[in-house]
C-alpha cells in the first residue's frame, strides 16, 4: 500500500515525464533526502508486480515512462487503492463507483476501498442525503446497492463529481488533445462522447470569435458541458421553463442574438433536435457569467465606473493610495460584469484561495467586503464573501511596495482565464523578485505556443497537463513562503538580491516572533506597520516633520521627466503629472480625477503663465502627503481645455497649507530666471534639473 505523499510523488512523476531529482522532492515536500529515498522504494515495489520501472540518471535524477497499457494499469493502481483518501474524498469516490454501473454489489464496495462494513454502511447512509439532493435515490437491497433515477440526474450528479476531481484545465486538455491521458476517461467516454464534445468546443471558439471575447478555460468547459447536457435532455423531450421576464431581458442582449444565429445553423443540423427560445437564454446565461476578456461597451464602462469607485472607497478607508490603480481597475472591471451576473442569476462561485485569505489578510477581506456591496447595494446587488473575496485580492495586489527592477529572466504566468488571478500573481512576483521580466500573461489554452527562446520560466496557478519544453512551477497566486523558495531556486537567484521587500517581509516577521516570545502585543498590524516602515528606511521621515521642506525633498529626482512626447488628450496629460505623486504614495486616483474634473472646466486657474501649467487642487480628500512632479514635452501641448500651448507641467498635491510653500517660492523664483528657463527646455536628464534646484537651496541657507 501506498501512502498519500507517496501517491503525490507518483502522480508528480506521471505528470511531469521528465527526469526529477531526490533533492527537488525533497525541498518541495520539506523532507530529508532518506525519507524521499525510502518513498522511491515503496513506489518502485508497489510498482513492480505491474512491470513498471523508474529509469534512473545519475545526473538527472529519475523518472516515469510508460506506454499506454502501463498507463491504464497505472490509472487503476492510482484510484482503486483508498488508504489515503480521507472519509469525505472515500464518499466522493464511491459515488462515483455507484453512478458508473446499473447497480454495485456491497462486497465489492468493501474489497475495493478496503473499509470495515460499519465504515461502508455509514458512508451510504451518507450520500442518501447527498443523492437526493441531486434528485436521485440511493437504494440497498439483497446485497446491492441501486441508484435510482432520471438518466440526466445521474449524468448531473456524475459531471459535479468529475468537476470536483478533474480542474477545467484537465478536462479542457482532454477536449484539446484526444491523446489527453490526464484523467481516467472510460466512464466520460461513455457519458460524454468524444467526437460530440470536440464539435461543440469548435461552436463555443465560434462564438468566442463572433463576439470579440475571450471565455476563461473554465469558461469553456462550463459552456461546453452545459450545451452538451441541453443537447441530451432535449434528444429525450425533456424541456425546462425560463421565466418570461428574464428570457425577454436576456433577448435584447447581442449574445442571445449570437448566440442564436449560431445554435440555428451549427448545433441544431448536427444533434438533429429543435432549440426553444429558453435553452437559447440559459446558453446566453452561460455566455454571460463566464469571465472574459475586458471589452468596452455601455455595460463595460458602467463596471469600469463601479470598479473605480471601489478603488476610490479602498484608498479612503485604507488611507494609503493603490499602485498601478489604473491596471487594478481595470482588471476589476472585468470581474465585475460577470461576477454582477452572477449574482443576479444565482450562480455562485468558490475562491479557493478564500481560507488564505482569511488567515493572512483577514481586516482587508472584511474591509472589500463591506465596501464593495455598500458601492453595488443601489443596484440591488449583494456579493457573498467568497465572490467578493476576488475583489480583495485585486485591491490587495495594489497595497505591496514596488521596486524598480533590472531585467533579468523572462517569465510568462497562467491562471484559467489569462486574466484576473495572473494579474495578482503578477503584482506579487514583482515585489518580490525585481530581476524578472514579465513576457507574457496567458491562459491553458495559450500555453502550447510558448518556446525555449522567449521564455526562461512558466509560474503558473493551475497545474499543466502536457509535456512543455520550459520549465514551470505551480504557485498560489499569494505566494507562499514554499513558493518563494522554489522560485528563487528555479530562476537560479540566491537571497541576497531577492529585493528589498523580501528581506523586509522575512524580518519583520521574526522580529514579530521574538516580541511574542517576551511580551504581549497588544495592537499586532500597528507593530507590523511600523515596523516595515522602520526597515525600509521610512520611519524617521513619517514620524518626524523637519521645520522646513525643501524642494529637493518634495520634488526628488525620480519625479522629474523631461522632454515627454505630447499627450493627446488633457486626461492623459494630467496623469502624466499624478503618476509619480502615486507612486510615491502622495495620492490616490480621486485627487487625480479632481484634477482632470478641474481643468475641464472653462474656468480654472491651471495656467499661471504662457506655457506652463500647474494643476493643484485643495487637500480635502485623496492626499497623503506632499510633492511636486515636473514634466517637460518634446513638443508644445495644444488643447482645447488649456487654450494656449504648453511645454511645462508641475503638479503639486499638499496634505497641509504650509510644508510646501517655501519648496513652491523657490519654485516660483526659479520660472522667473531665464538661465534656468533655458536649461530646463533643453534638458534631457532629470539630475541636470535636481542638481540646479539644489545649488540653488544651498546659495539660499
Amino acid at each position: 500500500m501506498i501512502s498519500s505523499r507517496q501517491k503525490k510523488i507518483l502522480e508528480q512523476l506521471v505528470q511531469y515525464q521528465d527526469f526529477i531529482t531526490v533533492e527537488q522532492l525533497a525541498k518541495q515536500y520539506n523532507l530529508s533526502h532518506r525519507t524521499i529515498r525510502h518513498d522511491i522504494l515503496m513506489l518502485e515495489s508497489s510498482l513492480k508486480r505491474r512491470e513498471i520501472t523508474f529509469t534512473r540518471h545519475r545526473k538527472y535524477g529519475l523518472k516515469i515512462d510508460l506506454d499506454s497499457c502501463q498507463w491504464q494499469q497505472l490509472q487503476d493502481f492510482l484510484y482503486q487503492k483508498a488508504e489515503y483518501l480521507s472519509p469525505q474524498n472515500r464518499s466522493k469516490e464511491i459515488a462515483k463507483v455507484l453512478l458508473e454501473k446499473s447497480e454495485t454489489k456491497f462486497d465489492e464496495l468493501l474489497e475495493i476501498f478496503k473499509i470495515s462494513n460499519k465504515t461502508l454502511t455509514g458512508d451510504l447512509n451518507e450520500l442518501k442525503l447527498w443523492f437526493g439532493m441531486q434528485h436521485l435515490k440511493l437504494l440497498r437491497e439483497k446485497g446491492k446497492v441501486k441508484i435510482l433515477g432520471r438518466e440526466l440526474y445521474k449524468r448531473k450528479a456524475y459531471l459535479y463529481l468529475l468537476k470536483e476531481e478533474a480542474t477545467g484545465e484537465k478536462i479542457l486538455d482532454y477536449l484539446l488533445n484526444e491523446e489527453s491521458k490526464i484523467m481516467n476517461i472510460l466512464q466520460w467516454k461513455e457519458w460524454f462522447q468524444p467526437k460530440d464534445m470536440h464539435y461543440l468546443f469548435e461552436v463555443v471558439s465560434e462564438l468566442e470569435q463572433t463576439l470579440s471575447i475571450t471565455f476563461s478555460d473554465n469558461g469553456y468547459v462550463a459552456l461546453i458541458l452545459h450545451m452538451y447536457l441541453s443537447m441530451e435532455r432535449l434528444r429525450k423531450a425533456h424541456f425546462v421553463a425560463m421565466d418570461e421576464g428574464l428570457l425577454k431581458e436576456l433577448q435584447q442582449t447581442e449574445e442571445f442574438k449570437t448566440a442564436e444565429r449560431i445554435v440555428r445553423v451549427r448545433i441544431e443540423p448536427y444533434f438533429q433536435i429543435h432549440l426553444p427560445l429558453s435553452e437559447i437564454g440559459y446558453i446566453t446565461q452561460h455566455i454571460l457569467t463566464a469571465q472574459k476578456e475586458y471589452q468596452k461597451d455601455k455595460e463595460d464602462e458602467e463596471c469600469l465606473e463601479l470598479a473605480k469607485q471601489i478603488v476610490i472607497e479602498a484608498e479612503k478607508t485604507l488611507e494609503k493610495p493603490l499602485l498601478a490603480s489604473a491596471q487594478i481597475i481595470e482588471s476589476l472591471a472585468m470581474h465585475l460584469k460577470p461576477a454582477i451576473y452572477r449574482s443576479k442569476y444565482g450562480i455562485k462561485i468558490y475562491n479557493p484561495l478564500f481560507s488564505e485569505l482569511q488567515k493572512k489578510y483577514s481586516l482587508l477581506l472584511e474591509t472589500i467586503i463591506n465596501i464593495t456591496n455598500a458601492i453595488l447595494s443601489p443596484k440591488g446587488i449583494q456579493f457573498d464573501e467568497q465572490e467578493a473575496s476576488y475583489i480583495a485580492m485585486h485591491i490587495g495586489a495594489g497595497i505591496e511596495q514596488q521596486l524598480s527592477a533590472s531585467i533579468k529572466k523572462r517569465v510568462v504566468i497562467v491562471c484559467s482565464s489569462g486574466l484576473g488571478t495572473v494579474n495578482i500573481l503578477q503584482r506579487r512576483l514583482l515585489d518580490i523578485y525585481p530581476q524578472i521580466e514579465l513576457v507574457k500573461k496567458c491562459s491553458y489554452k495559450d500555453l502550447k505556443d510558448l518556446t525555449v527562446e522567449d521564455v526562461d520560466l512558466i509560474i503558473s496557478t493551475i497545474d499543466i497537463y502536457f509535456n512543455l519544453p520550459i520549465p514551470w512551477i505551480k504557485v498560489s497566486p499569494l505566494l507562499t513562503q514554499e513558493d518563494e523558495k522554489r522560485i528563487i531556486t528555479l530562476l537560479g537567484l540566491t537571497e541576497h538580491n531577492q529585493g528589498k521587500e523580501w528581506h523586509v517581509s522575512r524580518t519583520v516577521k521574526e522580529v514579530i516572533k521574538l516580541v511574542e516570545k517576551n511580551a504581549n502585543i497588544h495592537d499586532r498590524t500597528e507593530l507590523t506597520k511600523e515596523l516595515v516602515q522602520f526597515f525600509k528606511g521610512t520611519h524617521l521621515s513619517a514620524c518626524s516633520s523637519p521645520d522646513k521642506w525643501n524642494l529637493s525633498q518634495l520634488l526628488p529626482k525620480d519625479s522629474i521627466e523631461l522632454q515627454l512626447d505630447t499627450p493627446k488628450t488633457i486626461k492623459e496629460m494630467i496623469q502624466l503629472g499624478t503618476a509619480p505623486l502615486k507612486k510615491r504614495g502622495i495620492i490616490g486616483i480621486e485627487y487625480e480625477d479632481k484634477l482632470i474634473q478641474m481643468i475641464e472646466k472653462p474656468n480654472h486657474h491651471f495656467v499661471i503663465t504662457p506655457g506652463v501649467v500647474f494643476p493643484h487642487a485643495s487637500n480635502e480628500t485623496g492626499v497623503w502627503g506632499t510633492g511636486f512632479s515636473l514634466m517637460t514635452f518634446n513638443q508644445s501641448v495644444m488643447l482645447k481645455e488649456v487654450g494656449v500651448p504648453i511645454w511645462l507641467m508641475i503638479t503639486l498635491a499638499a496634505e497641509d497649507h504650509e510644508k510646501h510653500i517655501d519648496a513652491l517660492g523657490l519654485l516660483i523664483d526659479a520660472l522667473n530666471d531665464e538661465s534656468f528657463l533655458n536649461l530646463l527646455k533643453n534638458a534631457h536628464y532629470a539630475g541636470e534639473i535636481y542638481d540646479w534646484f539644489e545649488k540653488r537651496e544651498g546659495s539660499l541657507l
